[in-house]
């Protein structure tokens, strides 16, 4: 008799990502993509079942997502679960999407925009080869490029990233470390901007990309708001108040009327 779904994953392809030298602290299992569409019936709502990756395979513990694997029944065919595995990889913004029923597993390399039968899961560090050789490509500052790659996203149980704010971080520093000065995330109100531009500040910081960072607000209330968000930082943080800058911290929160005139 073929195993279901879930014993599929427990019993064929868990052993294979293990094989591979996968451990669980690279590997997040059933990762919320969505919280499901809410649909309209009639006079009444209901909202639709929630999407999730199967399974996330990351750089490091919390670390950037290198792979999507989209698991199905072990009597499915394979390719069933590649477009899925696909459209998770993208709103990841990841460069590796793998489909399997525990028996076979499909490659599709976005690098080179080609699917690939392969027999077993590439080990963690030949994915991370591949996936840095290709982020670095056109990096200013390799050795510090790859450094921030690298440091994991700050997590807590409380505090850990959605998705497309996750895609957000990742696509924001790739463009800083290959030389753009601009940088536009627009996202919704609700979204999360906050917390999205603290990932990215605190990444950037703690690998020693930059020193130094300044968030600007238009209102008090959103400053007072981002200084909250960037608690993890500690004292290092600081409020810049009638000109005076501190020396000693590495992030300021102003609002930009109080900014001197150039």
């Amino acid at each position: 008799m073929a195993f279901n779904e879930s014993d599929t994953r427990a019993n064929l392809i868990d052993p294979k990502l293990y094989s591979s030298g996968w451990t669980n602290d690279l590997i997040s299992r059933e990762s919320p993509i969505s919280i499901g569409r809410i649909e309209i019936i009639g006079e009444n709502y209901r909202r639709a079942a929630p999407k999730k990756a199967d399974y996330v395979l990351r750089l490091t513990q919390n670390g950037e997502a290198l792979a999507v694997v989209e698991a199905k029944e072990e009597s499915a065919e394979v390719n069933q679960g590649m477009a899925q595995a696909k459209e998770y990889a993208q709103k990841l913004g990841v460069l590796f999407a793998y489909a399997t029923n525990g028996h076979q597993i499909e490659e599709f390399n976005f690098i080179t925009n080609k699917q690939t039968t392969i027999e077993n899961f590439p080990s963690p560090q030949e994915l991370k080869s591949r996936y840095i050789e290709a982020i670095l490509s056109g990096a200013l500052e390799k050795e510090k490029a790859e450094k921030i790659i690298n440091y994991p996203y700050y997590f807590t149980p409380s505090f850990s990233l959605r998705y497309y704010q996750e895609a957000a971080v990742k696509s924001a520093i790739q463009k800083i470390i290959k030389g753009d000065r601009r940088v536009l995330l627009t996202l919704a109100t609700g979204t999360g901007k906050t917390i999205i531009a603290f990932n990215i500040v605190w990444r950037l910081i703690k690998s020693g990309y930059f020193k130094k960072a300044l968030f600007l607000a238009d209102r008090n209330f959103l400053r007072d708001q981002a200084y909250n968000v960037f608690e993890p930082f500690g004292d290092a943080r600081a409020f810049i108040e009638s000109g005076k800058t501190p020396k000693q911290q590495q992030v300021f929160c102003r609002i930009y009327q109080a900014l001197d005139p150039i």
